[in-house]
Formats: C-alpha cells, structure tokens, sequence
C-alpha cells in the first residue's frame, strides 16, 4: 500500500487514484471480523483515524452482524446555507443472533459548532462519543428489541447541527456493501443553490466518478437514488452562485 502512494506521487496522479483499484483488502489474521467486500472505514474519512476509534470504543463488531439493506438519509440546509439536520432511516437485518445495536456517525465541517443527536423511532440512544477537533460525533442506536438471525429492524434517528458556516455538499460513506441508499438534500426556500451534482468515489481521496447534475425540484429539493452499492462514497454536492 505505501509503494502505491508512492507511485502516485511518482506519475503525479490523484491521491487514491491507484490505491481505489485494488479494492478491498483480503481478511488475514486479526482481519478475519471484516469479511470480503469491505474497506476500512479511514477510507472515507479525512480524520479516519478518529473515526476508527470513536467506532472502536462503541461497535467493534460492526462488520458482520448487520447487513444494512436499505439506509435513507435526510440533509436539510438552513436559510443562512448552513447545515440543520440529518435524519437517517435504516432498515437493517441481523446475521447473528443476540443483536442489540448498530452506530450512527455525523461530521460538521464547522468545528467550533455544537451537535446533538436524538432516537426518533424503534431505538434509543446508548453510549455518545464526540472528537471536536475532527467535527465528529458518533452515538450507540439501541433497537426497541433483540434481534434474531434473520430479524430485521427499521430505527430512525437524528443528528442535529449548530452550524453558522455555508455548506456545499454532503455523502455518505459505505464501508459494506448497501442495497440501497436514498439522499435527499432539502434547502430553505430562501437558500436554494443555482446547481446540485451527485457524485461517487471509491475513497475520500480517490477521483469523482458518475457525475452528473441533479434536478433541484419546485419544493427546494434533490434527491439521489443508488442500488447495491459498493463500499465506498456516494454524495451530492452544489454550487451557491
């Protein structure tokens, strides 16, 4: 992996422009709890390193117990174009039996604002944990029941933001495979951006792929749908003037 950065470096190419093409690592030893078809998570974050240990102090087995079926997230952006809110929706089902939780991760690009977090259908909040520096925020999601293998559970849940700085995009990184991502970005009616364009990425630093402009509807809306999504990144971002 460090000769690939190297070589990128050498031919003068985008950061993970090479390392996206060798996709997941292969399970090896200490490795064996994140199956195939997986991507560490600090490939999706700028601070990965505190995202790895926030997670790591709430949900060490994240990888294998949950397969997230369908996820749902709700962005909404104030009359000042700063962020308010992100709602998600899971639909999630066990792989194991005896499952309880899953975690819910959220970044403010403004660092000095404050965040909170709130359980709104089928789960409760456990353990929060928060990196200021980074602009992090993760919390434990306790589902209403104990799943059993084959169980399936649908929680919602909501990150609130402070924010009083101008946002201009937003994704959501996948370190699992999803069947299915909906992101809808709703704007102020007396914030809407003169363009909106989805993107993906195979790693925070890799190259965008499948761009293309998103339609901004009559309610102040856009919206991207993706299926059986790869680990990796899908967002939107957009352009204020």
């Amino acid at each position: 992996m460090k000769a690939v950065r190297l070589l990128e470096q050498i031919l003068s190419l985008p950061a993970e422009s090479l390392i996206a093409q060798l996709g997941p690592r292969r399970p090896r030893g200490r490795w064996l709890n994140q199956p195939p078809g997986t991507i560490d998570i600090d490939r999706l974050f700028e601070n990965g390193n505190s995202v790895s240990k926030i997670i790591g102090e709430l949900d060490k087995w994240m990888y294998h117990e949950l397969t997230r079926i369908s996820l749902h997230d709700l962005y909404t952006v104030g009359a000042g174009r700063q962020e308010l809110s992100l709602t998600c929706r899971q639909v999630l089902r066990a792989n194991v039996d005896r499952v309880s939780r899953t975690v819910g991760i959220f970044r403010t690009d403004d660092l000095g604002a404050p965040t909170g977090v709130h359980a709104l259908r089928n789960c409760r909040l456990g353990r929060v944990r928060s990196d200021p520096e980074s602009g992090l925020q993760a919390a434990e999601i306790i589902f209403d029941r104990m799943l059993s293998q084959g169980d399936t559970v649908v929680i919602e849940y909501e990150f609130e933001s402070g924010s009083a700085v101008a946002t201009d995009n937003y994704y959501r990184g996948f370190s699992v495979p999803v069947g299915e991502y909906v992101l809808q970005v709703q704007f102020d009616r007396d914030a809407v951006p003169a363009r909106c364009y989805r993107f993906e990425r195979r790693g925070i630093h890799a190259p965008d792929q499948g761009v293309r402009e998103v339609w901004i509807g009559s309610t102040h809306g856009a919206h991207v749908v993706a299926t059986d999504i790869p680990p990796g990144i899908v967002g939107m971002r957009w352009e204020w003037e």
